[in-house]
């Protein structure tokens, strides 16, 4: 396997497990916790937003991305790299400030929502 794809192979498995973390904390901040621990998670939940926005655009994976040769990978591999290189492009074009604001202001909502369910 070409070592650029898999740099980017490794890359984007770490940020899939932050993405599994995300979504613990999300059922956990929907389900089960406390009103009283909505600022803490919303710090929590923008400072991962953050770190996975770093290495969503990681300067890396642009250098990787031109070095792959899409010819010596499998249509899974070629569809996977289709998917990362959206990822970038995305990423790429937003700031990490909205990231952050974004992620505290969900944590605020969902406690809102949730009261107004009562």
């Amino acid at each position: 396997m070409q070592q650029a794809y898999a740099n980017l192979e490794k890359h984007f498995g770490e940020i899939v497990s932050l993405r599994e973390i995300e979504a613990l904390m999300g059922w956990d901040r929907s389900v089960m916790m406390p009103e009283l621990g909505v600022s803490q998670r919303g710090r929590q939940m923008a400072t991962l937003g953050i770190k996975m926005h770093e290495m969503q655009t990681e300067p890396r994976i642009g250098e990787w991305t031109s070095k792959v040769d899409r010819n010596n990978l499998s249509d899974w591999q070629q569809a996977n790299l289709d998917v990362m290189l959206n990822i970038y492009t995305h990423e790429t074009s937003g700031h990490a400030a909205l990231v952050e604001r974004r992620a505290r202001q969900e944590t605020k909502t969902e406690t809102i929502w949730r009261n107004a369910r009562k």
